[in-house]
């Protein structure tokens, strides 16, 4: 007879996994072959993301993060701020569920994010900042609504083509250097 407990805890890792799935975030369950290594490794580039997923009646924050903080040490991932726990919201859908990190780690992962979006408007000329834009990236337009996500050159080209055309903007024009 299987543990219900362990049934419980499964369920959640594979409807978190779904979930990341569903914006084709390359999820995948690591199941016991990896045991000690994170429950969930993610990500489009590469698998540099962990997760713990966690589907407990109580809860225990500290020894969550204790647990995630080793697991990403064996795994050897350079970044350790791409990890989380992930508690399940009981009663609750899977996107309610939370994400959890000590404050070390997410400070890292602000720090991470603010690099990614200074370099990206470098590169593109869009400005992250701006809602709508930010709005149009992650949830896309009609078009997008299969992945929920528009691509970065589809969003410079809207931007571009939204903008005066001919006009510089006295802003330096930037490259990237091999």
């Amino acid at each position: 007879m299987t543990n219900p407990s362990k049934s419980t805890g499964t369920r959640f890792e594979t409807e978190a996994t779904d979930y990341l799935n569903a914006k084709e975030l390359n999820a995948r369950r690591t199941g016991s072959a990896e045991v000690g290594l994170g429950d969930i490794h993610f990500g489009i580039l590469s698998q540099e993301w962990t997760l713990e997923a966690k589907a407990e009646r109580e809860i225990d924050l500290p020894g969550y993060i204790k647990q995630l903080n080793a697991a990403v040490e064996r795994r050897g991932v350079p970044a350790a701020f791409k990890s989380a726990v992930v508690v399940k919201n009981r009663r609750h859908s899977t996107g309610d569920a939370y994400a959890v990190m000590d404050f070390f780690h997410y400070r890292q992962l602000v720090i991470y994010v603010n690099m990614l979006e200074l370099l990206f408007g470098a590169i593109t000329g869009v400005d992250l900042s701006d809602p709508e834009v930010f709005t149009g990236m992650i949830l896309g337009t009609d078009e997008d609504a299969e992945t929920g996500f528009m691509a970065p050159d589809e969003v410079a080209d809207e931007a571009e083509a939204e903008s005066d055309e001919g006009q510089d903007d006295g802003g330096p024009e930037l490259a990237l250097v091999a």
